[in-house]
């Protein structure tokens, strides 16, 4: 039933496509400092990140925050003659960058991971946007692409269709979240709410919730200002979804693997200490599969003989929601969260339906996993047949041969 209600609300949030052509108003460049967040990208993204950002019309200074103060990264700054801020093994990357944010003397700064290339009027696009002096973060729109510039792979389309058709109902709405991504940020909101922290939520999710619970509001550039290089396959995308999985595993049984695999930057970041919480969210799902499956295949409803199962088991699956995102109920409060989680919970049937028919997804270049597409199909038809078969039962539309709904 909450899937229902989360489809309709979606569907009813979803307008039209907010217009991303590029003719961004003219304005000047503001006083602006640029800072490149280096983690896990490898050095020839790093190369060109750099690169582009010294092509930024009207910065003042270019910093890099190297996470694990890697040899590659040193070199780079040395040729390009760059600042950089280092850390080391179990850095705590929010603290490297309010270090990088206390060395800017501007007054803004823009954000860039390490993984995107920029185009040179980012901040002047950036700067209309600030008139509004509750305005603390300007999130940037990156385009996710393949190296030819032809269609995406991985799932990258759907996500971006997703960002696009919701990001302008959030924005409306002063819900706008701020992404991991790229942003242009006031320096003096940040030092009001005493720098940039890392919960649950990551660093920017979790400071953007602290600066709208100050009172400051995040919004978006409506155009595209950056590029980002998805994986050139499918099948190379599959790869790193499974060796991201098990390291995050190996951590859940083996604290110090962080350690013990030097050469893998991944295992010494602290979000992946938090492993057991995506590992219980997948559990919930399987249990709840579980549970339709039995109402599907036997046509009974095992949990209405004994409420005081059923009880229980609601309570801890909230529960362990609540706690998963109790950084952001304490920060913006339980009913503006709740309104919040329903816009940006998934949306692919609502995407599927409005945005996917004109949009080729394959590519001319490589085919996608054999038999990816039908997997996803046939899951997404699997999901709804349960639902359907548990609300049918649940109405008393279908009954059971014997008995009824007490025995």
């Amino acid at each position: 039933a909450f899937g229902f209600v989360r489809l309709l609300t979606e569907t009813s949030l979803l307008g039209d496509l907010r217009p991303a052509t590029r003719t961004p108003e003219k304005a000047l460049a503001p006083d602006a400092d640029v800072v490149v967040v280096v983690t896990d990208e490898p050095a020839s993204e790093v190369r060109a990140a750099v690169l582009s950002a010294k092509l930024i019309r009207g910065y003042r200074a270019l910093r890099l925050v190297d996470r694990d103060d890697r040899p590659d990264v040193a070199e780079i700054a040395g040729h390009f003659d760059v600042e950089r801020v280092v850390g080391g093994a179990g850095a705590d990357l929010g603290a490297l960058i309010d270090e990088a944010l206390a060395q800017c003397g501007s007054l803004f700064t823009l954000l860039m991971p390490a993984d995107v290339v920029v185009l040179p009027d980012i901040l002047e696009v950036s700067a209309p946007a600030f008139d509004d002096p509750e305005v603390g973060v300007v999130v940037s729109r990156v385009e996710n692409t393949n190296a030819v510039d032809a269609v995406d792979f991985g799932g990258y389309g759907d996500h971006l269709l997703r960002h696009e058709l919701m990001v302008s109902k959030l924005d409306d709405a002063g819900a706008l979240p701020w992404w991991p991504g790229m942003a242009v940020v006031r320096r003096s909101a940040i030092r009001e709410i005493d720098g940039m922290s890392r919960g649950r939520q990551g660093v920017t999710m979790s400071t953007g919730l602290r600066l709208q619970a100050a009172g400051w509001r995040i919004t978006d550039v409506p155009v595209v200002v950056a590029r980002r290089l998805a994986p050139w396959t499918d099948d190379r995308q599959l790869h790193r979804s499974a060796r991201d999985l098990h390291e995050r595993l190996s951590v859940l049984v083996d604290k110090e693997a962080g350690t013990r695999h030097e050469r893998s930057t991944r295992l010494q970041r602290r979000v992946y200490r938090s492993a057991d919480l995506q590992v219980g969210r997948g559990i919930q799902r399987l249990v709840l599969i579980g549970l339709l499956g039995i109402v599907l295949f036997t046509s009974a409803v095992p949990l209405v003989a004994n409420p005081a199962l059923l009880v229980p088991l609601w309570g801890a699956w909230m529960s362990f929601s609540l706690l998963y995102r109790r950084e952001a109920t304490l920060a913006v409060g339980f009913v503006p969260w709740m309104v919040s989680d329903l816009r940006l919970l998934t949306t692919d049937l609502a995407v599927a339906f409005r945005a996917l028919p004109g949009r080729e997804l394959g590519s001319d270049l490589v085919d996608p996993a054999p038999g990816r597409m039908t997997r996803r199909v046939l899951l997404l038809g699997l999901q709804i047949g349960l639902a359907a078969a548990l609300a049918l039962i649940g109405l008393g539309i279908v009954r059971p041969e014997q008995g009824d709904f007490t025995t």
